[in-house]
Order: structure tokens, then C-alpha cells, then sequence
């Protein structure tokens, strides 16, 4: 075989290959119901016998973020259903077989608790829009292999994904499945913001409570990523995703591209210094968390 026909064809079924993992790429799919409940499918490229939750506790909700999920219903690659039991503490097991597809109902009734982390590491409603964590929304297994997860939102038309997944005419692919599950997101009709702070892209939502804090720390993002990616010796890309909250007190919580940070209302001008200190905390969560896991640094 002459050099050049080799190439071609070495060419050929590497993107042949390319496709195929492509097309074996776990898919979820959201849509809303109405009257706070979402509807989510799933296709699984790897068969599943186990999915979770992240499990926050709350004394109102003895099984934490799982007793807003409803109607959960799995089925084999023949399409038959599979059983499904809930075993504790956010997880589900396929009793007799294992999935390739799910469906289930989240009902966005978070705010009926009161969580030990906090509403910027579980969902709540602010404004117009829903907030969630991955890990309190979408059903996943762990330990499937690092390859990408396809997200598609079905919204009504007036809604917008504010989300720290690279999108593409609104599929959103996440890297891996660790990515996927730690990171947060809204959806909703507030519109989200952006500008380049430094290298980095900003993408913020602000819930309109606190959105005049945003003068005094929008142009923290200006130094800190740079002295945060100097002494990691690397940064976890080049986008990051914030949400402003209000709450009765002030915390964060971080993921991997993202973090919420919630802060105490009414706004008091004598707690800068603290909203200072817990946006510089949460950021370098950001950088932390990817260095601990391994990821991009």
C-alpha cells in the first residue's frame, strides 16, 4: 500500500473511531413541567447498576436531596424496565440487571429545608430562576470512564442556561463525569452576565437582593485568578461561572469551574471586608479542588 493511501486510511478510521465514541457519549436531557418540577432522561454510553446523589443532610429531609427526586424509572438496552431500589444515603441500585436510560422527575422544593451546607451547595429559587448543584440534580455513577456527558436543555423560550460547560447551539458537553456532577447551574429568565477579567472569562448571575455587591468584587477577579494560578502552578482553565445568593448569612460553596457565594441581606456596607474574605476563599477553592482531583493543573 503506497504511504499516502496508508495515511488515508489510518486517517479515515481514526475519525470513524472519533464518531463512534461520539455517538456512545452519555446524554441527559432537561426539561421543565411546570410548577417547579423537571423533567430529566437519560442515555447511559456505559450500563449502570448504581446512581447517586451528593447527600447533604437536613433534619426536615432525613434522605436529604433525593426526596426531591420522583417517579424514577430505568430501562435495559432491550428497553425493558429494570427494578429500582433507593438503598440510603443519595443512592440508587438496579436490583436485576443494569440501566442504559433513566427518567425521573426533580421537583425543586429545596428551599423547604434548611441544609447543614448551605443552599449555594444544594438549589434554591431566586428571582426567576432555579439554582442547583449538579450533584442535588442529575443522577450519576462515579465511576463510569472520563469521557464527555451531553447535556440539552428543553426550556421554555424565554429561558437561559447560566452553566460552566462549554456549549455549542445550546448542547452543553461536560468533560467527565467528576466535572459534571461538581459544578452548578441555573436556569431560568434572569440574564446572566460576562466580561474578561484578566485571562479569564466571567460569567456571573446575580440575585437581584445582592446584585449591589457586585462593584466591590467583580474586580477581585481582576488579580486573584493570576496569584491563585502562580502558586498552584496552573489553572483550571480559562471560564469560570458565579452565582451571587441572598441568605440570611454569608458562606460559599466551589466546584470545579464554578462556585455560589451567598450573602447576608439586607446588604451591610460594614460586612465588605467579609463578602472580600469569602469570594477570595471560594476562588481559591476553585484551584484547590482541581489540584486535589488531579484535573487540568
Amino acid at each position: 500500500m503506497r504511504p499516502a493511501t496508508a495515511l488515508a486510511f489510518a486517517s479515515l478510521a481514526l475519525a470513524c473511531a472519533a464518531a463512534n465514541a461520539r455517538a456512545a457519549t452519555t446524554e441527559y436531557q432537561v426539561s421543565y413541567a411546570g410548577n417547579d418540577r423537571v423533567q430529566v432522561e437519560a442515555s447511559f454510553a456505559q450500563p449502570t447498576t448504581r446512581l447517586d446523589l451528593n447527600n447533604h443532610g437536613s433534619k426536615a429531609r432525613p434522605n436529604g436531596q433525593a426526596e426531591s427526586v420522583k417517579e424514577l424509572q430505568a430501562f435495559d438496552a432491550q428497553g425493558k424496565p429494570v427494578p429500582v431500589e433507593f438503598v440510603g444515603n443519595g443512592g440508587w441500585e438496579m436490583k436485576h440487571g443494569a440501566a442504559t436510560r433513566i427518567r425521573y422527575t426533580l421537583v425543586a422544593d429545596h428551599d423547604a429545608a434548611d441544609w447543614a451546607a448551605g443552599k449555594d451547595e444544594v438549589a434554591t429559587k431566586f428571582d426567576h430562576s432555579f439554582f442547583f448543584a449538579s450533584d442535588a440534580f442529575f443522577l450519576l455513577d462515579y465511576d463510569w470512564p472520563k469521557q464527555p456527558i451531553d447535556i440539552r436543555f428543553e426550556l421554555p423560550k424565554d429561558w437561559r442556561v447560566t452553566a460552566p460547560w462549554p456549549q455549542h447551539d445550546g448542547l452543553y458537553v461536560a468533560p467527565n463525569p467528576d466535572d459534571f456532577g461538581s459544578n452548578a447551574f441555573a436556569m431560568g429568565t434572569d440574564a446572566a452576565q460576562q466580561a474578561k477579567a484578566g485571562a479569564l472569562t466571567l460569567t456571573w448571575l446575580s440575585d437581584t437582593r445582592v446584585k449591589a455587591i457586585e462593584p466591590r468584587l467583580l474586580p477581585m477577579f481582576d488579580k486573584l485568578p493570576a496569584v491563585y494560578t502562580e502558586f498552584w502552578g496552573g489553572s483550571p482553565g480559562q471560564a469560570l461561572t458565579v452565582f451571587f445568593l441572598s441568605d440570611p448569612e454569608t458562606d460559599g460553596g466551589a466546584f470545579h469551574n464554578s462556585f455560589a457565594m451567598r450573602l447576608a441581606t439586607p446588604l451591610r456596607p460594614a460586612e465588605a471586608r467579609v463578602w472580600e474574605h469569602t469570594l477570595g476563599h471560594e476562588l481559591m477553592h476553585v484551584w484547590m479542588n482541581n489540584s486535589n482531583d488531579g484535573v487540568r493543573l
